[in-house]
């Protein structure tokens, strides 16, 4: 009996390559994953309590914590590392080398803490409210130090590996070999021609089909995509991940609601408890297709299961590029 794969959330705050390699590597373990972006600069105890939410439906957590942010992010990341049932369920990608940061965060301690000396501690708030940052950032450090973490860079020079090992899945050659592909990214010719030669020896590939997919997106050639979608999901049916995909381009890009609501009930026979799904059948059924009574059904599952929907306001829930509902990897 072939073991389930984990289900595992790509928390970040912004997509980038290496968010791209890992869905392309997530998709062929058929692992149960999804996709949560949040802005890096904004501090609210909802990003921790979505992470803590996710951990208890999923058993892992890749957190790219991106550099630049850095100072913006310790309070959400610390808030959830501070579980330890959840600390070791949860790998960190730095954009850059751990120490830089760890030399930057030490430096706006010494700085803070040099402020806080002129204030008088018991007349002024603000002087709470710094020896809070100061906290923070000793908290984080702690955390840190005992916590799965790696670089961009050397998640890229070790080919992913270490993200392979955390999430338990099988580093089979052929994904090894696309991996490095994937990272001649700065050499086109180069690519292009490892990539023929990829396609050659692995005509069937879920890798290659689906780069296919995102170059054709990328150039705007849409017809081409969904033919790519199709061939696809021809190979593999059932991928969840994949429908979900071609769904959002028919609804998004192509303006097809009755088709992509097809493929968002299919998904729903495997999925029924996926909130998202649940509340974009609901749109669809009430704007495009005027069946009040369906739209209200899976209404109300999507708002049981997740309430936070019930603040999206419902002119903007198909806007392309909104990071509210299936925000996934070709609609960016």
């Amino acid at each position: 009996m072939k073991k389930k794969a984990p289900g595992i959330t790509l928390f970040c705050s912004k997509v980038n390559n290496p968010i791209i390699e890992m869905e392309f590597m997530l998709k062929t373990a058929e692992a149960d994953f999804n996709r949560f972006i949040y802005e890096a600069s904004y501090f609210d105890r909802y990003i921790a309590r979505e992470l803590k939410k996710r951990l208890k439906r999923h058993d892992l957590v890749l957190l790219f914590a991106l550099g630049d942010d850095i100072l913006n992010e310790i309070t959400n990341i610390s808030a959830l590392l501070k579980h330890e049932e959840y600390r070791y369920r949860v790998l960190i990608i730095f954009q850059d080398n751990y120490e830089h940061y760890k030399k930057q965060l030490l430096a706006e301690s010494n700085r803070l803490n040099y402020e806080v000396s002129g204030i008088d501690k018991d007349k002024d708030d603000y002087y709470r409210e710094i020896k809070h940052k100061i906290a923070g950032i000793a908290c984080f450090l702690d955390l840190i130090e005992n916590s799965f973490r790696i670089s961009e860079e050397d998640l890229k020079k070790r080919n992913y590996k270490p993200a392979l090992d955390f999430l338990n899945i099988k580093d089979t050659e052929e994904l090894a070999e696309f991996l490095r592909i994937l990272n001649l990214k700065d050499n086109a010719k180069k690519q292009q021609k490892a990539l023929a030669n990829f396609e050659q020896r692995y005509p069937d590939s879920i890798h290659s089909l689906n780069l296919n997919i995102k170059t054709a997106i990328q150039q705007k050639d849409f017809g081409k995509a969904k033919t790519g979608y199709e061939a696809l999901l021809l190979k593999f049916p059932g991928n969840i991940h994949t429908m979900l995909e071609y769904a959002d381009l028919l609804l998004r890009i192509l303006n097809d609601a009755p088709a992509a609501l097809k493929y968002y009930l299919q998904i729903l026979k495997t999925d029924p408890a996926n909130a998202d799904v649940n509340y974009i059948c609901s749109i669809i059924l009430y704007y495009h297709l005027k069946d009040a009574k369906r739209a209200r059904k899976h209404y109300r599952t999507a708002i049981r299961l997740d309430e936070s929907l019930k603040d999206i306001p419902l002119e903007s829930a198909l806007k392309p590029g909104k990071k509210l509902l299936v925000d996934r990897l070709l609609v960016d």
